[in-house]
């Protein structure tokens, strides 16, 4: 795109911005997977009368405000940014109430939209929609470009046209005051601030000295695959008894949920790929001032936590070892994954063939979304749903509160999984947590058994081959012998190394036995 195209969309008046590191990470990355889209989209189901014209005048308004309304440009391979206030954004209404499946029809509509994708440079980096499912039942679909907006920021934009649909609806004025979005110049400002600050220093240094030796990501799955933009998706609810448990649980252990609940998931993909050194990618707003937690733009990061899980390590050292390693990644979370793996590899250039892709950047991710997924539209309630927050690399585990428990999701990439093993993964992964939930600290990890109900059944008690017919010691003796069938072999006795494998088919380290033959 030339500067005129820019101008000739949304004025030569409007100021061009920088994008910022975390934009531009984003930006790079699309230009390495062009084919995979790296999006957000989500929908809100809404049972209830629905005018969708305010809808429709409430999401220009909210995305004015929070400054989505991006679009992009490039001089001499440099891109920048302008906020685009034109407001010309189709809202279609996508009427599949005559389908047979009105539900399965809106979602094969939304994935289609969302893996589209977006031309960087021509597009506005936001589409939304509304879905009628029937008279009374709609989907309020959003998919924005994550170059533009992270999940805060597309959560509170959604919420921002709730309140004001809400306002509007009831003939009062919204709560303009207390809202106060950060505009998008500050934003960019608050970024360069922080790289030329003494604290990008220390964050730098921090993570330096963690992740200097970090090992190869690991994997359920044992292999590498795409970035997947449609993975598969597991797992559901859990109960509110178990999700209280967990909360018992952590006081405890001294501790919070999170921790808790992030250690048991150690604990799985400890067991699951018989690893002691565990490293998670964990998602973090990046957002620690004013500024930054009251703009909608794209700041989050993605950090690693690093679990050590031995022979002896107890379930109350792991959670204690987990919040720990929560503290220091909250604490130095601005700094950016990006210029980690630059630190990384310039330290070691090995490094840039490690296997760290998109999403998989340190291991399987765990994605801990403390964040309402309730909305309200004046009378009409709805349930904030994510069907994609970029591609996965390997393997997701997305933790949310829900109205009658909290939710565990699993999503895997289809290139390396089936359903039927990522069944069994979200089975094993909730044995695990009842563990934790427990209480007991002086547990041992590896003493958890993920092993599923179903597979106790198939292998115990133990089976093998059918016996063959029993002979009598008369038969035996009149027998050929091997040496009599073979009497030109050389007898041999040979010894043979084996591993077994786990119940997830993952071969154990260090773990042999010896079978003579």
């Amino acid at each position: 795109m030339n500067p005129g195209t820019i101008d000739d969309q949304v004025g030569a008046a409007a100021p061009r911005l920088p994008l910022t590191a975390a934009q531009r990470g984003l930006w790079f990355a699309q230009q390495l997977i062009p084919d995979t889209p790296i999006v957000i989209a989500t929908y809100v189901e809404l049972q209830g009368d629905l005018d969708i014209d305010l809808l429709d005048r409430v999401c220009r308004r909210g995305l004015t405000e929070v400054e989505c309304l991006v679009r992009i440009g490039e001089v001499d391979g440099v891109p920048h940014q302008v906020v685009d206030r034109s407001g010309d954004d189709d809202f279609p209404i996508v009427d599949v109430s005559d389908r047979d499946d009105p539900a399965a029809a809106a979602h094969d509509w939304m994935v289609a939209d969302y893996t589209a994708g977006f031309d960087l440079l021509s597009d506005r980096l936001i589409r939304g929609a509304v879905i009628r499912l029937g008279d009374r039942h709609h989907y309020w679909y959003s998919c924005i470009h994550h170059v533009v907006v992270d999940g805060y920021g597309a959560i509170r934009f959604m919420n921002r046209a709730a309140e004001l649909y809400t306002a509007e609806l009831a003939g009062t004025a919204p709560a303009d005051d207390s809202y106060a979005a950060s505009r998008l110049a500050d934003l960019v400002a608050a970024d360069a601030q922080y790289r030329d600050s003494k604290r990008f220093q220390t964050d730098r240094e921090h993570w330096m000295a963690k992740a200097r030796d970090l090992p190869a990501p690991l994997s359920p799955a044992g292999a590498a695959g795409p970035p997947d933009i449609t993975p598969l998706r597991g797992g559901g609810l859990i109960s509110a008894v178990l999700s209280g448990r967990l909360t018992d649980a952590a006081e405890r252990y001294g501790s919070i949920d999170a921790a808790v609940t992030i250690a048991a998931v150690a604990a799985y993909f400890a067991i699951a790929t018989d690893t002691s050194d565990v490293v998670l990618s964990l998602p973090v707003t990046g957002r620690t001032n004013a500024v930054l937690r009251k703009a909608a733009g794209m700041v989050s990061n993605v950090v690693p936590i690093r679990m050590q899980v031995g022979a002896t390590t107890t379930v109350g050292e792991l959670v204690k070892a987990t919040g720990l390693e929560l503290t220091g990644a909250l604490r130095h979370q601005r700094y950016r994954s990006e210029d980690l793996r630059a630190d990384l590899v310039a330290a070691d250039p090995s490094l840039a063939t490690n296997g760290a892709e998109l999403g998989g950047l340190y291991g399987p991710t765990i994605n801990v979304m403390n964040f309402p997924t309730d909305l309200e539209l004046g009378s009409v309630a709805g349930h904030f749903n994510v069907l994609t927050s970029g591609p996965v690399a390997d393997m997701m585990v997305n933790l949310y509160p829900a109205a009658d428990g909290t939710r565990v999701d699993i999503l895997a990439n289809h290139h390396l999984y089936d359903p039927d093993t990522l069944g069994r993964h979200h089975e094993r992964m909730i044995r695990v947590l009842e563990a934790f939930a427990d209480g007991d600290p002086e547990r041992r990890v590896l003493s958890i058994d993920t092993v599923t109900d179903a597979e106790h059944d198939a292998l115990v008690p133990a089976r093998g081959p059918l016996a063959p017919p029993a002979r009598t010691l008369g038969e035996s003796s009149t027998r050929p012998s091997a040496a009599h069938r073979t009497p030109s072999r050389s007898a041999t006795t040979v010894v043979t190394a084996s591993t077994p494998r786990s119940p997830t088919g993952r071969q154990g380290a260090g773990r042999r036995c010896w079978e003579t033959t």
